[in-house]
């Protein structure tokens, strides 16, 4: 009889390594391409505001020594999406996963993430740098209003991205771990 237990206990045990495993995989999995698919839509846009209501993309590409549009854009979009994964690492990790188990809360923490985005780099790494390549009279802190607008915008988008494209592997999470499964 204690073999038998001892049997299903290890069956059961194993089953629910299985089951971590693959959780473990979509959670990973989906995390990455949630963030870069949220990164890419959330950069678009926001470029888009920058180049036509601001005309901002020849100094996004000044960052690199091209003052062009095409530089910028270039620039613009790799930011973007380097910054949507810092994102998902962020928002995945105590204390800050806990709001993220729902769109609202996503939604939430894109939106201060643009915020802190634009204060910190926008407001201060951006126009250092600017002035370490040579592009004179860019204030420290530079910390406009539409810049603000701008990267709300980002933060908002990527967090709606971001909660849509999760919301798949998240049902299946929770249906690999729902008492049933097993």
């Amino acid at each position: 009889m204690s073999g038998t237990s001892i049997s299903s206990r290890r069956r059961f045990s194993m089953a629910q390594s299985t089951t971590q495993r693959r959780v473990q995989k979509y959670t990973t999995t989906g995390r990455w391409s949630a963030a870069f698919t949220g990164g890419l839509l959330a950069g678009l846009v926001m470029g888009l505001l920058m180049q036509f209501l601001a005309e901002m993309m020849p100094m996004v590409g000044a960052l690199y020594g091209m003052p062009t549009a095409t530089a910028g854009w270039i620039a613009h979009i790799f930011h973007s999406v380097v910054l949507a994964l810092v994102f998902a690492a962020i928002v995945t990790s105590p204390p800050l996963n806990r709001y993220a188990r729902s769109s609202r809360g996503i939604v939430g923490l894109g939106l201060a993430y643009g915020a802190v985005i634009w204060f910190a780099l926008a407001g201060f790494l951006m126009p250092v740098w600017l002035g370490a390549v040579g592009v004179p009279d860019v204030p420290v802190p530079n910390l406009a209003a539409t810049s603000l607008v701008f990267h709300l915008a980002y933060g908002a988008i990527l967090g709606i991205v971001y909660a849509i494209a999760r919301a798949p592997t998240m049902r299946r999470i929770a249906d690999k771990t729902s008492p049933d499964a097993q």
